[in-house]
């Protein structure tokens, strides 16, 4: 059957898998708008179950308006926290996998009933992005606000383990400048 495909139904490195093959040859159009849009999971060392891409902007999304680009004298503003994030989660067991997505999920789709308007956070603007997260951080409800923290303290830890900015904040003796003067006082 391959054989007697179009061309234009293979891909480089062989075939195209089988349900992407049936799409195409149904003239859906769909199937590479998907697959270029982010519909294929980013896996995780592990090869288990991973976050979807439009997962990974999400999380990317997310943990920018947390922790914006420009911190740590910029030195980990190329870092692709979505990545990270995705990369993350294939490694951690189930359960952490269960309170990552859901903390995804639930930040993504909070301006929904927060603002009462069918806009998620991605339609936000960035004044906008940050009330959410801090009316998410001071909601009444304990699993709300404990979801949110977890989020926010994955990423924050990722963006700090990048060895650039260990050095940056003289950590483990790897940068050459003396560290803060309010971290020196820390005992």
């Amino acid at each position: 059957m391959v054989d007697q495909m179009p061309e234009s139904l293979h891909s480089e490195g062989g075939t195209l898998p089988a349900h992407e093959r049936r799409a195409q040859a149904r003239g859906f159009e769909a199937w590479s708008e998907a697959r270029t849009q982010g519909c294929e999971p980013v896996r995780g060392r592990a090869n288990t179950m991973s976050l979807w891409r439009f997962e990974v902007r999400w999380a990317d999304a997310i943990g920018r308006t947390l922790l914006p680009r420009g911190i740590l004298g910029g030195v980990v503003d190329d870092v692709d926290l979505g990545q990270l994030y995705g990369l993350e989660y294939g490694d951690s067991p189930w359960y952490i996998r269960l309170v990552m997505r859901a903390s995804l999920w639930l930040t993504w789709l909070a301006p929904i009933w927060i603002r009462k308007r069918p806009r998620t956070f991605g339609r936000l603007a960035q004044a906008e992005r940050e009330a959410v997260l801090e009316r998410l951080l001071s909601s009444d409800h304990y699993n709300i606000r404990l979801t949110l923290m977890y989020f926010k303290l994955t990423v924050t830890t990722l963006l700090i383990g990048d060895p650039r900015a260990l050095a940056r904040l003289g950590a483990y003796g790897l940068g050459g400048e003396k560290p803060p003067r309010a971290l020196r006082s820390l005992p």
